[in-house]
């Protein structure tokens, strides 16, 4: 398939969730003229067409992708002129709580905070724009690790336990098992992943959830929980439509181990 070098395609990196639905909206332009929109998801069993829509007379796009299709490791959106030619969107969707795309640049410069019994180090990028943060308890011992992606999804990653970690947009949290840490969630952190959550046991782990959205009650926390690729789940916050995963814990246990749901004003 030709690629169409003078085309414009982009997504915007915040889906908006309604009726158990995402909307994911863009703009695509061509001088031959655009279209379709192409929406595929890629996954471990192999690609699929997802569906296509058209532009309107500004080039803007949306497409309505179901709560129950994003099963997908990656939603791949093309362009298609009126020639056939296409051109692909450099950031992809996932539910794996990030948006694929170019890497950080290198760290320019370094600052530091001090927090009482914490240390902050901030890496700059040449905008002066933050690229990592990290985070360091007593002893100087590092706590945690936030990577700024370009694309607007941040790489945490977890070294200790005891932790409070607030959430953004678009997180991979890799928990590395440590215990007794509580994720917290607001609204607007869009999708999110927590890799190896520490579900049970004395020390486990706790996600902290905005208690209006739900009622203040766990029973509507389960009422939203789907159960994603037969180990993990996701949950879905039914007024502002954000998604958190869990990738080792399924929703039996979950309900099994309630103490892991809490909730916060």
């Amino acid at each position: 398939m030709a690629t169409a070098s003078n085309d414009v395609i982009s997504v915007d990196p915040a889906p908006a969730y309604s009726g158990g639905t995402f909307a994911i909206t863009g703009h695509a332009s061509s001088p031959s003229g655009v279209q379709s929109v192409i929406f595929q998801g890629f996954g471990k069993t192999g690609q699929t067409t997802l569906g296509t829509t058209s532009v309107d007379a500004n080039g803007n796009f949306s497409f309505q992708l179901p709560v129950a299709g994003t099963s997908y490791d990656n939603i791949r959106t093309t362009e298609k002129n009126n020639t056939g030619a296409e051109k692909v969107a450099q950031i992809e969707f996932s539910l794996d709580g990030q948006w694929s795309g170019s890497p950080p640049i290198a760290a320019s410069d370094e600052e530091f905070t001090n927090l009482g019994a914490r240390t902050q180090t901030f890496y700059l990028r040449a905008d002066g724009s933050v690229r990592e943060q990290d985070t360091y308890g007593l002893e100087s011992r590092e706590q945690t690790r936030r990577v700024n992606n370009d694309d607007g999804s941040n790489a945490i990653s977890i070294m200790a336990g005891g932790v409070t970690v607030p959430t953004f947009q678009y997180d991979t949290i890799q928990n590395s098992a440590q215990p007794s840490n509580t994720f917290v969630f607001d609204p607007g952190h869009g999708l999110d992943i927590v890799k190896q959550f520490r579900g049970n046991g004395a020390d486990h782990d706790t996600l902290s959830f905005k208690g209006s959205d739900f009622g203040n009650d766990i029973a509507t926390v389960l009422a939203n929980t789907h159960q994603y690729r037969g180990v993990g789940t996701y949950i879905v916050d039914p007024v502002s439509g954000d998604a958190v995963r869990l990738t080792n814990v399924s929703k039996a246990e979950l309900a099994v181990n309630t103490g892991d749901i809490t909730f916060h004003a």
